[in-house]
């Protein structure tokens, strides 16, 4: 073997870091008794999650929306009262070799709106 050997783990002569102890039981503090995979700090109240509800607006309070987000949740409040439940893009042929229609679920829109796991429908519009 050619050359110096790399020292292993506990082998250098310099430890940057002392050595890590994890203790299998529980320990006292001095704020009192700490179980394992307690962190000692309180639990965060967790605000209830907004759900998508056909016809009700895509978000909490609308008006704090920009332009054209709140001008698209305007045409959904108003196409929503007639029952339609998606609405129909089409993908020109400069775009994707040819000419289709793929449909978008409010329920996509809403994800969207609030940021939320998306639709591969959705994510194709948008970067159309």
């Amino acid at each position: 073997m050619c050359g110096k050997g790399v020292a292993q783990l506990g082998e250098q002569e310099a430890q940057s870091l002392a050595p890590l102890i994890v203790p299998s039981e529980t320990r006292e503090i001095e704020h009192g008794e700490v179980v394992l995979g307690d962190s000692g700090y309180p639990m965060a109240e967790i605000a209830p999650r907004f759900d998508f509800e056909l016809g009700l607006p895509m978000v909490e309070n609308p008006s704090q929306l920009t332009t054209q987000l709140w001008n698209l949740n305007r045409w959904y409040m108003t196409v929503a009262k007639e029952g339609k439940f998606y609405l129909m893009a089409t993908v020109k042929e400069q775009h994707y070799f040819r000419e289709y229609c793929v449909h978008v679920e409010f329920r996509e829109l809403f994800q969207m709106y609030n940021q939320r796991a998306l639709d591969k429908s959705l994510i194709s519009c948008y970067c159309l």
